[in-house]
């Protein structure tokens, strides 16, 4: 077997990935091996009519654009709920820090809370378990649904 033709198995042997990884590698390929352009046919994805090169990697990058610029938009909302979330949640400490007995914080809560996140009503009970000292309407015992709750909450992470 000559090396032209060992040469052409060769190539034949070559997947996909390997090419566009080759290419990735050597992206002035083409400057180099002007020949290969003329036979190349690169199809429209619209029309199926062949397309420079040129036109069809402006299109790639046009369409790439534009989902990186949706991206962008959806990341930049989603930073402003964010940065509000994160105001309200700093007002609302700043004004727990400020209460200095039970009485003061089971009063302050429901109203910063209502007032802060927009909300219509508001309350907090606190669990026996966690305050066995103390005495209040606010108080209550543990039931299912918040035996239910608190098991979440341990065990995705979240903070009582």
């Amino acid at each position: 077997m000559n090396s032209t033709t060992l040469d052409a198995r060769r190539q034949d042997l070559l997947n996909d990935r390997e090419v566009a990884a080759f290419l990735c590698r050597n992206p002035d390929f083409f400057e180099r091996h002007l020949e290969i352009l003329t036979e190349l046919s690169i199809p429209h994805p619209d029309s199926g009519q062949a397309v420079s090169l040129l036109e069809r990697q402006l299109m790639a990058l046009r369409a790439q654009l534009s989902a990186e610029r949706q991206h962008r938009t959806r990341l930049m909302a989603r930073a402003e709920q964010n940065e509000r979330l994160q105001e309200r949640l700093r007002n609302l400490f700043l004004a727990l820090s400020e209460v200095t007995c039970p009485d003061e914080l089971l009063a302050q809560v429901p109203t910063i809370l209502v007032g802060e996140f927009s909300l219509a009503c508001g309350s907090l009970r606190v669990l026996k378990t966690q305050a066995p000292d103390l005495d209040f309407a606010e108080i209550v015992q543990p039931n299912d649904v918040m035996a239910v709750i608190l098991g979440r909450l341990e065990t995705e992470g979240g903070v009582l």
